[in-house]
C-alpha cells in the first residue's frame, strides 16, 4: 500500500527511490509489529483448535510455554501501539488491537459473519496505515494535492475492506477438522464447501472485474465523498490511458485473472472424501489402512487450500495495484 500510493504520485513528486524504500521500511515495521499481536494472541485463544488444524504452530509444538506467549504479546502491543505513535498512525494501531480483540475475546470469530468484519476490519488498518505513511511522505515532498492523495488512500482501504470480506473464506476452507470441533460456524460450514468456494470465487471475479474496468477508484471516493470523509471524484481512465499501457498491462492482467481461475478450479474438485463400503473392511489391518487413505486425502486437501489461499493473498496484493492504476 505504502509502495503504491507513492508510485502512484511519482510524476507530481519526483520521489526517488530511498524515499519510497524509507516509507515501505517504516511500513513494514508498523505491519510485522501488528502481525505479531495478532498472531500470538490468536495462538493464546486458539490452542485445541491449532492441535487438529496446525499441529505445528510454536504454542501447541511446544517451542514456547503459554506464559511465555502472553508476555511476547503484551510486550509486541506496547511496541506495536509505541511505533505507531511515532509514526504519526496511532488511530490505525488502536484499531487493530481493538479488532484483534474483538476477535479473540468476545466470540466474534465464531460466526462467518462476524469473522470477515473483523477481518476487513484488521485488513483496513493495515492498508490504512501504510497509506497514511505515504500520504505524510508525499506532503513532505511536495507537488501533489494532499487532498487527492488522502482521497486515494480512503478509496484503496474501502475498496479492499470490501475484497477481504467477500472473499477472506477462503482461509477457512483448509480448517474444517479445527472448526467444528471449536464450533466456529464458517461459510464453508454454513453454506457448505462447493457454496463457500463459488462465493470466493464469485467475490474474486467481481473485484477484480471492476478494478480492471476502472470504475472501482471513481466509485469509491464518491463514497468516501458522500461519508463525508474527504476527497473529491476521480477522472476516469479514457481509452487512450487504457490502451498506452501496451503488453505490460496485458501481461500484469493476464496474471491476476490466472490466480483467480486457480482459485476458483478448486471449487469445482470440492467434494467430501470417498465412501468406504463396510463389505471391504475385514479386519484390523483393513480399517487401518482406510484410516492412513483418509488422512492421506485429508492432507492433501490441506495442502491445496493452503496453497490456494496464499495465492489468493498474491491476488489482493496485485488488485491493490489494479484499483490505483
Amino acid at each position: 500500500m505504502s509502495a503504491v500510493t507513492h508510485v502512484a504520485y511519482l510524476h507530481q513528486t519526483h520521489a526517488s527511490i530511498i524515499d519510497v524504500t524509507l516509507t515501505v521500511l517504516r511500513s513494514f515495521l508498523w505491519g510485522y509489529l501488528g502481525l505479531l499481536v495478532i498472531d500470538v494472541t490468536n495462538q493464546l485463544v486458539g490452542m485445541d483448535e491449532d492441535r487438529a488444524n496446525k499441529p505445528f504452530r510454536p504454542l501447541v509444538a511446544g517451542l514456547i510455554t503459554p506464559r511465555a506467549a502472553m508476555r511476547l504479546s503484551v510486550i509486541a502491543t506496547f511496541a506495536f501501539v509505541l511505533t505507531a505513535h511515532v509514526q504519526g498512525v496511532l488511530w490505525c494501531a488502536l484499531a487493530f488491537v481493538a479488532a484483534t480483540c474483538t476477535y479473540n475475546f468476545t466470540g466474534a470469530d465464531t460466526h462467518w459473519v462476524g469473522k470477515n468484519l473483523c477481518n476487513a476490519w484488521g485488513y483496513g488498518c493495515y492498508f490504512a496505515a501504510g497509506g497514511w505513511l505515504a500520504h505524510a511522505d508525499i506532503v513532505k515532498l511536495g507537488g501533489a494535492d494532499p487532498a487527492n492523495v488522502a482521497a486515494t488512500v480512503q478509496a484503496q482501504v474501502a475498496l479492499h475492506m470490501v475484497a477481504i470480506f467477500a472473499t477472506i473464506t477462503v482461509q477457512d476452507l483448509r480448517d474444517v477438522d479445527g472448526d467444528l470441533m471449536t464450533g466456529r460456524v464458517t461459510q464453508n460450514i454454513a453454506w457448505g464447501e462447493w457454496n463457500a468456494r463459488a462465493a470466493v470465487v464469485v467475490g474474486m471475479v467481481a473485484t477484480t472485474a471492476v478494478a480492471h474496468a476502472r470504475i472501482a477508484l471513481p466509485w469509491a471516493r464518491w463514497v468516501v465523498h458522500v461519508m463525508r470523509w474527504a476527497g473529491e471524484s476521480a477522472r476516469p481512465a479514457t481509452s487512450t490511458d487504457v490502451a498506452n499501457g501496451g503488453w505490460a498491462r496485458g501481461a500484469f492482467y493476464g496474471a491476476l485473472w490466472a490466480l483467480v481461475v486457480w482459485v476458483s478450479r478448486d471449487a469445482r474438485a470440492a467434494r467430501g472424501l470417498p465412501p468406504t463400503p463396510g463389505s471391504t473392511i475385514r479386519g484390523v489391518a483393513d480399517v487401518i489402512k482406510v484410516a492412513d487413505l483418509h488422512q492421506q486425502i485429508k492432507r492433501a486437501q490441506y495442502e491445496r487450500d493452503d496453497f490456494s489461499f496464499k495465492l489468493h493473498i498474491l491476488w489482493l496484493y496485485l488488485y491493490i495495484f489494479t484499483a490505483v492504476f
